[in-house]
């Protein structure tokens, strides 16, 4: 009996990570389209930590734009802030999530921008946990980089004007998937 009880445990474990492994695809499946389309700039999902639950995921994207400061963070919360929005209010993916809600510290967002080539342009923008971190181009590539880190709730606010509140969200994202089946 005890082995029959192990047996069923572990196969509707694998069945339940298969399927929310599958489900996160498709959703970025269904972002990716919209973020380049929204933000012309292209990538998508390159990894993460994704079991035994959605831990955190990882994303890269890279951009022609030759941006500020400004602009890198817009962008930036711009595309963070969307995807933390799909996932926050999909309630199927909801229960596989490794906390509710998902944080910038659930979701590794790197922006690279490909035209940059002026000594003290940014060239990278990225998180790491809750913090942005800004890369510019220096004069010798081979020369140790310094970051400018910014909390992300502070650069949200310089963005919208108002803190962050990761439990309101805009519409559902229902449909955005529904159209991607």
């Amino acid at each position: 009996m005890t082995f029959l009880l192990l047996i069923f445990f572990l196969f509707t474990t694998a069945d339940a990570a298969e399927f929310y492994y599958n489900y996160n695809n498709k959703i970025q499946r269904c972002i990716n389209p919209q973020i380049k389309a929204n933000w012309n700039v292209q990538g998508g999902m390159c990894g993460g930590q994704l079991s035994p639950n959605l831990k955190k995921i990882s994303m890269a994207y890279w951009s022609d734009e030759t941006p500020s400061k400004e602009r890198a963070r817009e962008l930036y919360i711009d595309i963070i802030e969307y995807v933390l929005y799909v996932y926050n209010s999909n309630e199927v993916i909801r229960p596989y999530l490794d906390k509710y809600p998902y944080t910038s510290e659930n979701v590794d967002v790197t922006i690279f921008f490909l035209n940059v080539h002026d000594i003290g342009e940014v060239h990278t923008v990225g998180n790491f946990g809750n913090r942005i971190n800004y890369a510019r181009e220096r004069e010798n590539k081979y020369q140790k980089t310094d970051l400018e880190l910014e909390n992300f709730s502070d650069a949200f606010k310089l963005v919208r004007g108002k803190e962050w509140d990761p439990y309101k969200y805009g519409n559902t994202f229902d449909n955005d998937l529904k159209s991607c089946e």
